[in-house]
């Protein structure tokens, strides 16, 4: 395995691997919870001192939300191996010119914007399935999790919950649309949704404290809260 990414590494434009969350030793909350999925891009190796340079695109205790730096062989290496090898390679053609294609990605990356905002406002409820898409997906999970407020394990569970929220992609997703609102000139528009991932943040938080103090009361706060959220982020995303 380290031969092969050794290889794409030689002779790629760029690699992504999938990894588990427990060797990112770079942000605190990834040892929160063991065997959370992510994804890091390698961009060089250092034979000398057997590190790998990396880009992180969704770091959630970062407030840009990544991070660029060194990353021991060894952590990178267990990391992928659990994820059992997984790995995307980017090779550019011959002749193409990097700048062009870059902003053509970009360009894609802000015309997926609406599609994607559209396909999440319009989640639905999947009852064969016991499984709920988009917007009311966080509404489900919260519900689901009203169930075990008064049982033993109810602390574990916000904590797995608090620490997926943050590493596996919901707030990652809003910080990544925040970003593409400042890129695509919404500055108004921006600005809300940054208050809002704020509170967003705040909030999984509150879901975490909650497993301290777990009564039927206080999950209800945590819940209504959770609402409001929801129905103020359908707001912002509507506008735009």
């Amino acid at each position: 395995m380290y031969n092969s990414l050794l290889s794409f590494l030689e002779n790629s434009a760029a690699i992504t691997i999938g990894m588990v969350s427990d060797f990112l030793t770079y942000d605190p909350v990834f040892s929160q919870t063991s065997g959370a999925s992510h994804f890091i891009n390698i961009l060089k190796y250092d034979s000398d001192k057997m590190r790998f340079y990396i880009a992180d695109g969704d770091v959630p205790s970062a407030e840009t939300g990544t991070y660029f730096g060194w990353l021991e062989e060894s952590d990178v290496l267990k990391g992928w191996e659990i994820k059992c090898g997984e790995i995307f390679v980017l090779k550019l053609p011959e002749g193409l010119d990097r700048e062009k294609f870059c902003q053509r990605v970009r360009e894609e990356a802000n015309s997926q914007v609406k599609r994607s905002i559209k396909c999440y406002l319009d989640g639905t409820d999947h009852f064969w399935l016991s499984r709920s898409t988009g917007e009311k997906a966080i509404s489900c999970m919260v519900k689901e999790m009203g169930r075990y407020v008064e049982k033993r394990d109810f602390r574990d569970i916000t904590i797995d919950a608090n620490f997926r929220l943050r590493v596996d992609g919901y707030m990652g997703a809003k910080k990544f649309l925040l970003e593409k609102l400042w890129e695509q000139g919404k500055i108004k528009l921006a600005e809300e949704y940054k208050v809002l991932i704020d509170r967003w943040s705040k909030w999984c938080m509150l879901l975490l404290k909650s497993g301290l103090v777990a009564t039927p009361e206080n999950f209800s706060f945590v819940k209504q809260r959770m609402e409001e959220l929801v129905q103020q982020e359908h707001q912002i995303l509507e506008k735009y």
